[in-house]
């Protein structure tokens, strides 16, 4: 395996397969599920109509799915500015040669100051 030179570009990656997994089986698919059973018992046995079963049933799959999508966005996009910040704390101590008890927020990052919590 070839180590990085110095100088080189680093990067930090993690995966998130169980995040995907929970928001898009679970509200995706699961909510979709529930979605389409109340479209066709409002649908066909209020209405009697095929045609506003198949636009809720639409509206509640496209509604879970848009919810799944955005959760995660969120999620990736929280997570990815936290390992920046822990990338670059890295570098730092890497760089200054000091011990990491030396970094205030070594112990986790403060939630507080994030705006979007």
């Amino acid at each position: 395996m070839d180590r990085p030179r110095c100088g080189s570009p680093r990067r930090i990656t993690e995966r998130l397969d169980n995040l995907s997994t929970a928001l898009f089986v679970g509200l995706g698919v699961a909510g979709s599920m529930v979605g389409v059973g109340i479209s066709g018992a409002v649908g066909m046995g209020e209405f009697g109509s095929l045609a506003i079963f198949g636009a809720m049933a639409v509206t509640a799959v496209t509604g879970f799915y848009g919810a799944a999508r955005t959760l995660y966005t969120r999620s990736t996009r929280k997570r990815r500015r936290e390992l920046q910040r822990l990338l670059g704390k890295l570098v730092e101590v890497s760089i200054s040669g000091s011990d990491l008890k030396a970094i205030p927020e070594a112990a986790g990052p403060d939630d507080s100051t994030d705006p979007t919590i």
